[in-house]
């Protein structure tokens, strides 16, 4: 039996189709400003100071805007690059609801360079909706041009993922058992930094990508993943990102996938 993909992923897989050799060069005049962020349906890929990368977010169903909330920032005259995802759990109209709402003071922290402060505002953001049972995980990361370094922070989210010698390692947290933001009041984030070492490739993403279940329906999880990743051997980004996404729709069957989804996958240049 054939699977009918949804609207959403049949568009997802024509777009790529179309646009796998091209990487769209924004301008060289960089201003502190949200370049691209939302809670909507969206397939872009970009350059920007330090990285090539594509950004791909697909509502659940056939949702137009979703509980994944994503933000990529340009400060400093192109030096430092800020990037976060924020993962509201559930979907549908409440977790889309909540996301806009968020949007105004999640814009206002993408200035934030420190993003265990701002894990703790975005913290405080939640716990303000006061509303019983809503609860995000978020991943946040600044990337300074000039040195060359990642810093990342995580809120209970999905590991970022980085490629070397073209194996794929999770970026761990630096600390222990971090949880969501809207949880609870007082809460403490870790922050941890690495440098590139100008070959690397850098891959955010929303827990839909590992929850995804095989022909035997088993979750893929961190180590299913992983194992996908490693599988695709080019260099080029487009074609990389191409053979991504359609291997993430033929491992989920075709079918919808169970949850918003986003991804972030960036390449240093």
């Amino acid at each position: 039996m054939i699977i009918q993909k949804t609207n959403h992923v049949t568009k997802m897989l024509n777009w790529l189709k179309g646009c796998k050799n091209q990487i769209n060069i924004t301008p060289d005049t960089w201003a502190c400003n949200v370049l691209w962020g939302g809670n909507r349906l969206v397939h872009k890929s970009f350059s920007i100071p330090g990285f090539h990368g594509c950004l791909l977010s697909i509502p659940f169903g056939q949702d137009q805007s979703g509980g994944d909330v994503y933000y990529i920032t340009v400060c400093g005259l192109g030096v430092l690059s800020k990037f976060f995802i924020l993962d509201i759990a559930g979907h549908g109209n409440m977790a889309s609801k909540i996301s806009k709402v968020l949007q105004e003071p999640l814009s206002r922290l993408m200035n934030e360079l420190d993003n265990k402060s701002m894990l703790n505002e975005i913290n405080k953001d939640f716990l303000n909706l006061k509303k019983d049972g809503i609860f995000a995980t978020a991943a946040a990361a600044t990337y300074n041009n000039m040195e060359k370094s990642w810093s990342y922070a995580y809120a209970g989210h999905p590991y970022m993922l980085v490629r070397k010698n073209t194996t794929w390692h999770e970026l761990s947290d630096a600390g222990e058992n971090s949880i969501p933001v809207g949880i609870l009041g007082e809460t403490e984030f870790y922050q941890n930094k690495f440098f590139l070492d100008g070959n690397s490739w850098i891959l955010m993403f929303s827990d839909a990508l590992i929850e995804i279940r095989d022909s035997n329906n088993r979750i893929i999880g961190m180590k299913g993943l992983i194992g996908l990743l490693d599988s695709i051997r080019d260099n080029d980004l487009p074609l990389f990102f191409h053979k991504l996404v359609t291997k993430l729709a033929d491992a989920n069957g075709g079918e919808q996938f169970k949850d918003d989804l986003t991804i972030v996958l960036l390449k240093q240049i």
